[in-house]
């Protein structure tokens, strides 16, 4: 960013994301965090408010939202689940 911070930080591995990917708000907070292989997002990926408080935990599986996700407000409190198979909501 202009003020110093760093914007995100990411792993390559022959020329595709691979490994742990971060992103950071202006501020220098994390905003998201999420896995990659072969270029795809793979594991778990989590998303947060600006305040540090988690807004978003879920999976992904070769690309697609695999699993439980579960969004949260800015309080902490549960606000909705969803299942995933195949980036499609079962649930």
């Amino acid at each position: 960013y202009k003020n110093g911070q760093l914007e995100y930080k990411a792993n390559y591995k022959d020329n595709k994301e691979d490994g742990l990917w971060e992103w950071y708000y202006e501020s220098g907070q994390l905003e998201l965090k999420e896995y990659y292989k072969d270029g795809k997002k793979d594991g778990i990926h989590e998303k947060y408010f600006e305040s540090g408080q988690l807004e978003l935990k879920g999976n992904y599986k070769d690309g697609k939202e695999d699993g439980l996700s579960e969004w949260y407000n800015e309080s902490g409190q549960l606000e909705l689940k969803e299942y995933h198979k195949d980036g499609k909501i079962i649930d």
